[in-house]
């Protein structure tokens, strides 16, 4: 999952950089979502 998380904020950075491909910032941004969420629902 830590790889994942990895590979999702180098995707985020480098999509910003460009500004471009919006749609998949949002895929990203939708992945990481629920990689938080699923952290936070084993700590409880």
């Amino acid at each position: 999952m830590k790889k994942l998380a990895g590979i999702i904020r180098k995707l985020i950075f480098r999509i910003k950089r460009r500004r471009e491909m919006p749609e998949l910032l949002r895929m990203a941004e939708y992945v990481n979502n629920i990689q938080i969420d699923t952290t936070e629902t084993k700590e409880r």
